[in-house]
């Protein structure tokens, strides 16, 4: 039984190297997201705009993530440029929100050059890093569900963790200091679907879990000032469009 379970070990540790060669790969010979912007959900611009009846600062990264998207592909809104704001009032008058403040990703149909996928809803981590770098090599928009599924950020390429990049690699989980949350997740185990609330701010900042050779998530990241986590110990989740 040892030795099987070695092997099974070996042969996952063997499954996830060759899934972050091939990643690195990718992304060598041109696997990058496009040029997004960086928009802060609480920009004072629209960050206490109410989506339902809690602000974009509040709730809205999700939202904010896709109005990001949605500007690097130089889709309009309602004629005028993809910003938070113009974002959250066309999904106001257009089915976009259900469940109080949560994103409705397939209202997002509507706006022309855009698509919600029938692969859209991710609501664990079930892509691998050779998945996630052919999406962005074929031009898909890709973001993440992180921090326990309280947050998400858009992804905008893929690295192999560097020593470097471990030392700056910081458990955002246990630093946050403001409200994050916009996120559907699975029923829990008794049924009922999680609910969403502000992280609790902590003052304490560790090293995340993340080992040299490790894959990060490049991100622009619409609620703190972190640019990359971990796939394997922050992603929880994904949501996938495509742009025609």
């Amino acid at each position: 039984a040892r030795t099987a379970a070695t092997a099974a070990a070996a042969a996952g540790n063997m499954a996830s190297l060759l899934g972050a060669l091939l990643a690195a790969t990718l992304l060598a010979s041109g696997a990058r997201a496009v040029e997004y912007p960086l928009f802060k959900q609480c920009d004072a611009a629209w960050g206490e705009d109410l989506m339902v009846d809690k602000t974009i600062c509040q709730v809205g990264c999700l939202m904010t993530s896709v109005a990001m998207a949605l500007r690097g592909y130089n889709v309009s809104v309602d004629g005028a440029a993809a910003t938070p704001a113009t974002l959250n009032t066309w999904l106001q008058h257009n089915g976009g929100y259900v469940d109080g403040n949560d994103l409705e990703e397939a209202s997002l149909d509507q706006l022309q050059g855009v698509v919600w996928p029938s692969d859209g809803m991710h609501l664990t981590n079930d892509l691998n890093a050779a998945q996630i770098a052919a999406m962005l090599a074929r031009g898909r928009v890709v973001i993440a569900n992180v921090l326990a599924g309280e947050h998400f950020v858009l992804v905008t390429g893929l690295a192999l963790a560097s020593e470097d990049a471990l030392t700056a690699h910081k458990a955002v989980a246990n630093r946050i200091s403001g409200p994050v949350a916009n996120r559907r997740l699975a029923p829990d185990a008794g049924g009922a679907a999680a609910s969403s609330s502000p992280l609790v701010a902590k003052q304490s900042e560790v090293v995340a879990g993340v080992a040299q050779g490790d894959v990060l998530v490049l991100v622009n990241d619409p609620g703190f000032d972190t640019s990359n986590y971990s796939l394997t110990a922050d992603v929880v989740g994904w949501r996938v469009f495509d742009m025609s």
